[in-house]
Formats: structure tokens, sequence, C-alpha cells
């Protein structure tokens, strides 16, 4: 071959050879071509770089020689024997696998997963190629990750609760020691769906609907459930877990929680219970307390209708009628504060002047303001507020009583009502004794009382101004306390947002002539309670009869065809009140009476159940009786029912 022609062929291999370099130098895994004879012909630059070698170091020398230069090891830190796998590879086999070389120059460690392959022409194996990739940040990474979950199984299984991991299908990946320990099972027999046996057949189906929701709505679930520990004792447990999901949005699982709860399952079931009986106690106590009351009360009205009792006779009949009030008043507050803080009390709402209510209330407290210089200062027109009349005259009353009990004989207390932008204001003030800024800081919680001295001269449980708040909170207003301090007076304010004026048909019902004579008919089993009431009402001039049983009363409403009822819960006979009321609104000769529940049982469920029975209203003894003349007054004349 002639010297030009040798020449142009080394020109077009060394054009190749660029050709092919600059291809393989494209690319970000190291590129090694070697000939038959094992020795390196071309590598590209990444090979280079991640190794610390040129190409000059490289190229032309054997694998072996290669190798002398670099430290090869396997992936776990061991010395390969055969740091370059060529000749099983020039054998014809292929060869792959992770390896750790030190780089020549840096002398940092890499890890390289490579691809070694026989290349043939003609049929012949004439080299071999390589390709290899550092992975030396995703082997950090697992590492890292590795390291990370390890951490994760020595805390998880140091924990006093269950920890678990779930994959995309809900079955378990992870359990911790405590989990497996309290089933006492393997990780085998929970992995998976293995976890559902455990839990009550009842509660399975929750279960699992609050774990897709979960995943449906991307929030934190939480549920309980009964689970059967590896004893063999079912037990509660309460599980929190949040969803995990990928960059792309993919659903990976959940990680959770689960703790037992059975004695707090225990516990709240006594509370539960312990607060059904008291309900039931105090239930019974006030209709104890209230039945001996109301004869007591009546008799007293009684007698201050005696034109002929002297000035002796009047001053005894007054300090028992303050007493019998303040009896009803502690236990009314009593059961009001306990319902309050059930969330019991449900507001009967109504369209009210506002104005009619405190004045009303202050003239039903002159028996326990008399004592005092009491002034009223009042708007003239109506002030109108959605409220619940009975509740707003317990708020005004109870601030009413509480300013007279710290008052002195002779002092000053001043009711306003205004109206200040949207609410109206109703103002208390006396110049009673007053109280630090401590105690108004406890003022409105039950039980609380500025005055604790063992004498108790002031009395009371301390429920009446908890009992304020709670009202006034339930009304969307607002109670306040103020004193310039010990000795220097009191002041509360009670703000409540303003409603419409009433409507022509509710001014003209509260306008009904009260003085209208009706024929009553009273259905009580306590002799005293029936007797006086029936004298109290014949003195407003109501015709009024008496039956002391169910059966007997149910007779006499048939044959006397009364306007009004007033019925007692509590009869004998196997016949109660509500039996009463089914039987005079149901039966085949239906009553168009007025029925009024008067009892001592005074619950929100009472008031319920008597209303379902057939009454049109009910009343807790001892009943105002100026307020029940009012209500016989304005009761409608009802038509028969069928």
């Amino acid at each position: 071959m002639s010297s030009f022609h040798e020449e142009q062929l080394a020109e077009e291999l060394s054009q190749e050879r660029e050709w092919i370099l600059a291809a393989i130098n494209s690319l970000p895994e190291e590129v090694w071509f070697l000939n038959a004879d094992g020795k390196v012909i071309l590598i590209n630059d990444a090979a280079c770089e991640n190794l610390g070698v040129s190409r000059q170091e490289a190229e032309g020398k054997s694998a072996a020689d290669v190798a002398a230069m670099l430290e090869v090891y396997a992936p776990d830190g061991t010395k390969r024997p055969d740091k370059l796998p060529i000749d099983r590879v020039l054998a014809g086999s292929e060869d792959r696998g992770d390896e750790l070389v030190r780089n020549f120059k840096t002398g940092q460690l890499r890890y390289r997963r490579y691809r070694m392959a026989p290349v043939r022409c003609s049929g012949h194996i004439v080299g071999a190629v390589a390709t290899v990739r550092d992975i030396t940040e995703r082997k950090r990474a697992e590492d890292a990750l590795r390291e990370s979950e390890e951490r994760f199984r020595i805390m998880a299984d140091c924990a006093p609760m269950f920890i678990w991991v779930t994959n995309a299908d809900g079955g378990n990946r992870f359990v911790n020691r405590t989990y497996r320990e309290y089933f006492g099972v393997s990780f085998e027999q929970v992995e998976g769906d293995g976890w559902q046996p455990f839990f009550h057949p009842d509660d399975v189906a929750a279960y699992v609907a609050a774990f897709m929701r979960s995943v449906r709505e991307r929030t934190p679930f939480r549920a309980e459930a009964r689970v059967r520990r590896g004893d063999g004792e079912w037990r509660w447990i309460a599980t929190e877990a949040v969803p995990r999901f990928s960059e792309s949005g993919e659903f990976l699982g959940h990680v959770g929680t689960s703790l037992d709860i059975t004695e707090r399952k225990q516990a709240e079931e006594t509370l539960r219970e312990a607060d059904r009986r008291r309900s039931e106690f105090l239930a019974m106590l006030s209709h104890e307390l209230r039945n001996p009351l109301t004869p007591v009360r009546n008799s007293v009205y009684l007698l201050d209708k005696n034109a002929s009792l002297d000035n002796r006779g009047r001053r005894a009949v007054a300090i028992i009628d303050r007493q019998v009030s303040h009896l009803a008043r502690l236990i009314d507050d009593l059961l009001d504060v306990m319902r309050i803080t059930r969330g019991k009390i449900r507001l009967q709402l109504a369209r009210l002047n506002l104005v009619e209510v405190v004045q009303r209330t202050v003239e039903d407290h002159r028996a326990v303001l008399e004592r005092h210089h009491v002034t009223l200062q009042l708007p003239k027109e109506p002030t109108w507020i959605a409220g619940d009349a009975t509740r707003l005259v317990q708020v005004v009353g109870n601030l009413l009583n509480n300013a007279a009990k710290f008052t002195p004989a002779d002092g000053s207390i001043a009711v306003s009502l205004a109206k200040v932008g949207a609410d109206a204001v109703v103002e208390i003030a006396d110049d009673g004794m007053g109280m630090e800024a401590l105690t108004i800081g406890q003022l409105f919680q039950p039980f609380a009382q500025a005055d604790r001295g063992l004498d108790r001269s002031q009395g009371g449980l301390g429920l009446g101004l908890a009992l304020v708040k709670g009202l006034v909170d339930l009304h969307g207003g607002e109670v306040r306390a103020h004193s310039d301090g010990p000795g220097r007076g009191s002041r509360f304010t009670v703000t409540l947002p303003l409603e419409q004026r009433a409507t022509p048909e509710e001014q003209a019902a509260a306008s009904r002539d009260e003085k209208a004579e009706r024929s009553v008919l009273i259905i009580e089993d306590n002799l005293d309670a029936a007797e006086s009431l029936g004298q109290v009402l014949g003195l407003a001039g109501h015709h009024v009869a008496i039956a002391f049983n169910g059966a007997e009363g149910v007779a006499k409403a048939h044959e006397l065809a009364p306007d009004i009822v007033l019925c007692d819960i509590g009869l004998p006979g196997g016949m109660d009140g509500y039996a009463v009321a089914r039987a005079l609104r149901h039966g085949a000769e239906q009553s168009s009476a007025f029925l009024v529940a008067l009892t001592g049982y005074a619950q929100p469920e009472d008031q319920r159940r008597a209303l379902e029975a057939g009454f049109d209203a009910h009343l807790a003894k001892p009943p105002d009786l100026e307020a029940l003349n009012q209500m016989i007054a304005r009761a409608p004349v009802h038509q028969p029912r069928g």
C-alpha cells in the first residue's frame, strides 16, 4: 500500500474515532471500548472524570493495568479479587453488577453500576464494550433511607402505642413491637389485611369507611373500634392516621398510631351513669321539695289577702313569702345551671318588649327590694328583642336578688334600660359592698361567691350569676360586672341584640283582658296544695272544682267541661297526669279545656313529655300565683278536638 493511501486510511480512521468519541462524550454514563486482547482502546469524558484518570493514562493499557491504578471493591466494601471481569466477557459472557471504586485523583469512593458485553464481528469476538453509571448519590440516599428507617423502627418499637404503616391497599407494611406484643402475633400474621380478624365485626365497616374518606378528602382520619387482644379480651382502641401522597398525587398509604382507650371508655361510661343518676336524683329532689312549698305559698297568698291581719302578722307573712321564694329560686338555679353546663337548655324564643320584662320583674321582686331605694329608668317606646321571656325574667331577677343581697338596708339600687346602637342594654347598679378585681374575674363561675365567711350571712349557693351568664350567652348577648372596689358598689350590664317591632297581632294579644272569670278544675292528690290553690283562684273570681286522683279528674272534666284544667303529674291510683291529658285529648269525649301541667317535675324532658301528652302549658311548683292568674285569664277557649 502506498504511503498516500496509508495516510488517507489513517486520516479516515482518525475522523471515525473523533466522531465516535464525540458521540460517547455526550452520554452521562461511562463508556469503555476494549479490543480482543483486553486493552482499552477508547473511553469517554465521564469515565475520565469519575475515575480521575486521563485518556492517555487509560487508553492502550490492559484492563489489569487500569485496575492496578484503581482500588475496586465489592458494594459491601470488601476487596474484589477480579478487578475487571474482562476475561469472562471476551470468552463470550455478559457481566453486570455494582462496584465501589476509589477516584484516582481525589481518593473519593464512588458507587458504580456496570454492564459489560462482548463485541462480535463476522461471528468473531473482536473486543468488549462496557457502560457504567455512577450511582453514588442514589446509593447514599438509599443508605440514608435505610438508616432513617432503622432509626424509625427502633423508636417505633420503644413507643407505648401501636405505630403502623400501610400500603395503598390498606394492608400493613410495618407494625411496631407494641402492636405485635399486644395482639400476640408476628409481623407475617398481620401483614397486608391480617389486621382485620382482630377487629370486632361490627366495627370493621365504619373503620374502613373512615379510612377511605381520609384518602378521598386527603385529611387525617380518626376512629374508635373494639379489638380482641392476644389474651382474648375485647378492648377499645383509638386510631389517628394521615394519608401519604407522592409528588404526582398518587396515594401511597397511611401512617398511623393506635392507643388502648378501654380505661377511658369505662370512665366515660361511669361518668354517664353517674350523670344519669344525678339527673334522676335532682329531678326527684326538685319534685319532693316543690310539693310542700306549693301549699305554703298558697296559704301565704291567702293570708296576705286577709284584711283582718295586723301589722305583725303581715310582717310574718312577708318573711315566709320571701323564704319560700328563696327556696324555690335555689331549686330552679341548681337545676338550670346543671342543664346549661350539660347543654340541655333550649330557649323558647319570641318577640318580646324588654321594657315589659324588666318592669314586671322589678314589680315581682318588690318584696326583696322593699328595704332599698329603687329607681327604675325605662324608655317610653317598646324595646323589642328575640328572647325567652321566662329565662330573661330569671336573668333580671337574679341580678336584682344579687344587688339586694349585697346592698345594706336603705341602700340604693338603680335599674335602667336603654338602646345603644343595635343593642338593648340593661344595667343594675347598687351602692353596696362592692368587689375586688379578683372576685370579678371569678364571679360568673358556678359556686363562686364573693362572701365566703363562716357566718354565711348572705346565703346562696353561688349559682345565680353563673346562671345569668349562661342564659345571656344563649341569647347571643353579653354580661359584664364592674366595681370600683370594696365598699363602692357594683354594676352589672347585660347587652342583648335588638329585634324588630312586634306585630299588631302580638300587641293585641299582650293587651288581652286579664279579668275574665274562668271555670277551673284542679287535679291534685296533695290535699293542702289542692285546697289552698282552690282558695287562691276563688279569690280571683274563678269557679273552682277539685279532684284528688286521675280517674276522678277525667270524670269531672267530662261532667263540668271546665275552661282550665290544672293537673299534677305524680298522681296515685295508676293514672298519672300524662294519662289524664291523653284521656282528655284522645278519648271519645274530647275536652276543649286549656290543660296546664302543674308539677314538681320541672326538667326540660318533663316539659317535653307534658306537651307530647296533650298539655298546653307546663308550670313548676310552687307557681308564681300572679303569673298563674294571668295565664288563666289569657288562656284561649279551645274548640273541641275532633
